[in-house]
């Protein structure tokens, strides 16, 4: 029997185990049920997957097209919410089961990929914090938002890249297949095309020497471009008057710099060539790239294409330049253990003699991605009038107000992904570590303040960053070769590049199921720091049974914890009246409004859902028409509620009366009829 069980795969046990320990959220009483979907966002979904399937259109409302969603996720749910027509909570557990697949078996791609490279062990325990951890488990799992199907396609397109790496086998079979799954990738989530292009750059040049040097210059390229305007006018109200011109020149610099520092010959060195050779190529590309960027950016200044450039920032860009491509190079070759400058290049940078290969394989690798997000953006422009989703242009202009949803960083730390509530940036789960490390020496010290709890935090994120450099360290020839076979440069200038373009771009309003491909970065970092410090053991002679014994003790740790919150979350049991206190709110609001009603929401998803009888209107933009964004601009959204004749507004009485942008929107057009179901409803007066 015992040795039958041996020969389960570990990636069946992880699936089977993490279904268990889910599974009963599926029939939980729906009170209960409704903890597991803590998003509005989320219903956005699912009343337009209710829609579409009721022959309405693609639309929120049933009135106007909205495109504020993903397109896989949004193909999942479809079908789904079919079963809307039986009961309103069924395709909820349905869609509750899909997600704790989805999330069952990402854990188990990431152990696979990580068990390609790194001992068995290490990737058990990776595996298990992926899967029982609470930080991730709530944006990937719960929610009912696409970060489920975001987190397995990432990972899906990590494990072909370790395979690829590992077996040598970049066949143009193989690399269609990741140029498909790559496609998944990007439309699971549309943001993740950074990720997919810098990817398809380090397998392209997987031969050349400026493999990893080019990612690096492409994000820091945009980087210094918006650090330089940060420098030179300031954050916020400072770069708001420039931001076109600052998005514009980051652009430039993208395209200008990668190509001098190539035709400078600034990626590689030829066998025998001085390391001051290699130094003069790097100034003289960066010198190049700045003369090309400088006569761009004027000219487009000249031509009336942006208002308002700041000429000094060219300066201080080309200073930064300077210094992140030295910084860059020096620590590339640090990294890999060589000397100089540049890596030895011995043809494989070479245009003409690589052209005919590059060409080739980029083609095998681009054309699925290319197909499909061509379908998307025509069907897109053709049916919504947009290429791409309303709700991210929308949040873009956020930035440009002052408004309730947030505001575009203001300091540097928030631009490179750390904001002032370090627990819900992109680094959110490292920083969750080390906050649970806080907290329980709070407790142990008796101490109480917030400024305690943030002292305590930077202390263990500096100890356990320190300890884990030294542990691979000690470990990096082979530590190295793991994280190069895992596409860790492509991962992280993936994450990266998104971090850069929501900050840099003034974008408000971030949520924490945005970083789901820096979630991913962190857990495979820690798999291979904790192969590292197994690898130091096992010098001291460890016994070979410890490491098991170790990932057994922090199975039933995690599985213990995350079960207790788990079921504290999504209660078994509800009090006697409390079963359908979830529909409480908008039983109220019902009492209020006529059947038939349009009622205007800022949010509403949930209460669209659940609502009968009458129409939720999204006010925010974020699941309306294109039509209704650019009135919004122009502050003439009124004509656009007019036209279809809403009702009433409801929801919270600061943001629809005394937060831009809607102060001025609905001012004049509103009588307030008093506290209705958590919120304030108002009659809406056409016409004013």
């Amino acid at each position: 029997m015992l040795s039958q069980l041996k020969k389960i795969p570990l990636e069946v046990v992880l699936i089977l185990l993490t279904l268990a320990v889910n599974a009963y959220v599926i029939f939980a009483p729906a009170n209960s049920l409704m903890n597991w979907y803590i998003s509005d966002d989320a219903f956005y979904y699912f009343k337009t997957a209710q829609n579409i399937t009721e022959g309405r259109g693609i639309t929120f409302d049933g009135i106007g097209r909205a495109s504020g969603f993903h397109p896989l996720w949004m193909l999942v749910c479809v079908p789904v919410f079919t079963l809307a027509r039986l009961d309103l909570m069924l395709p909820l557990r349905v869609l509750a089961g899909i997600t704790i697949l989805l999330h069952a078996v990402s854990g188990a791609l990431l152990y696979r990929t990580l068990n390609r490279v790194i001992s068995q062990p290490a990737a058990a325990a990776a595996a298990l914090v992926w899967l029982f951890s609470p930080k991730v488990h709530e944006i990937t799992a719960q929610m009912g938002m696409e970060s489920g199907i975001n987190a397995f396609f990432i990972l899906l397109l990590l494990n072909l890249l370790t395979c690829s790496e590992k077996e040598g086998d970049w066949s143009a079979k193989q690399l269609v297949w990741l140029g498909v799954v790559a496609a998944g990738v990007v439309l699971s989530r549309l943001d993740n095309i950074f990720l997919v292009a810098l990817a398809g750059l380090w397998v392209l040049f997987r031969n050349a020497p400026l493999r990893n040097l080019l990612l690096g210059d492409l994000v820091l390229a945009a980087t210094g471009v918006y650090c330089a305007y940060y420098l030179r006018v300031g954050f916020w109200d400072g770069i708001r008057p420039y931001l076109d011109s600052a998005n514009m020149m980051a652009l430039a610099a993208v395209i200008i710099r990668p190509l001098a520092y190539y035709f400078c010959r600034a990626y590689g060195a030829r066998q025998g060539e001085s390391v001051w050779r290699g130094l003069a190529r790097i100034l003289l590309g960066t010198a190049l790239g700045s003369a090309v960027l400088a006569v761009v950016m004027l000219s487009l200044n000249a031509a009336g294409v942006f208002n308002g450039f700041p000429r000094s920032v060219l300066l201080v860009e080309g200073a930064l330049a300077l210094a992140l491509a030295l910084g860059l190079r020096w620590l590339h070759q640090r990294l890999a253990g060589l000397a100089g400058w540049l890596p030895p290049d011995t043809g494989g940078n070479d245009l003409r003699a690589n052209l005919k290969g590059w060409f080739h394989d980029g083609a095998s690798l681009v054309a699925p991605t290319a197909l499909a997000m061509s379908v998307y953006v025509t069907f897109n422009k053709l049916y919504f009038g947009t290429f791409t989703p309303v709700s991210g242009q929308i949040k873009h202009w956020w930035g440009t107000l002052y408004s309730v949803y947030g505001k575009p960083v203001y300091t540097y730390a928030q631009f490179f992904g750390f904001p002032d509530d370090l627990r819900r940036g992109p680094w959110s789960l490292a920083i969750a570590f080390f906050s649970m490390i806080a907290e329980f020496l709070m407790k142990m010290l008796d101490m109480r303040s917030e400024q305690d709890f943030y002292h305590l935090l930077y202390l263990c994120a500096g100890v356990a960053l320190a300890s884990s450099l030294v542990m691979l360290g000690l470990n990096w020839r082979q530590a190295r070769q793991a994280l190069a076979r895992l596409a860790f440069v492509p991962l992280l200038a993936g994450c990266w590049a998104q971090v850069v373009y929501y900050n840099g771009g003034n974008y408000v309003n971030m949520r924490p199921w945005y970083w789901v491909t820096q979630m991913v970065m962190t857990v495979l970092l820690l798999g291979v720091v904790i192969d590292s410090l197994l690898a130091l053991l096992r010098r001291w002679h460890m016994p070979a049974l410890m490491p098991w014994l170790a990932v057994a003790v922090l199975g039933i740790w995690l599985v213990s914890g995350f079960s207790d919150y788990l079921t504290h979350l999504i209660r078994p049991q509800v009090k006697p009246g409390n079963e359908a206190a979830y529909l409480i709110n908008i039983r109220e609001l019902e009492q209020y409004t006529e059947p038939g009603s349009l009622v205007g929401s800022t949010g509403g998803g949930v209460i669209a859902y659940f609502i009968e009888e009458r129409t939720v209107v999204n006010l925010d933009g974020l699941m309306n028409t294109t039509e209704y964004f650019h009135l919004m601009k122009d502050n003439r959204s009124h004509e656009y509620l007019d036209a279809i004749g809403l009702d009433y507004v409801f929801g919270n009485p600061y943001l629809i009366t005394s937060s831009d942008p809607f102060d001025d929107l609905l001012a004049g057009r509103l009588e307030e009829l008093g506290w209705v179901g958590g919120g304030v409803l108002y009659r809406y007066l056409p016409g004013r």
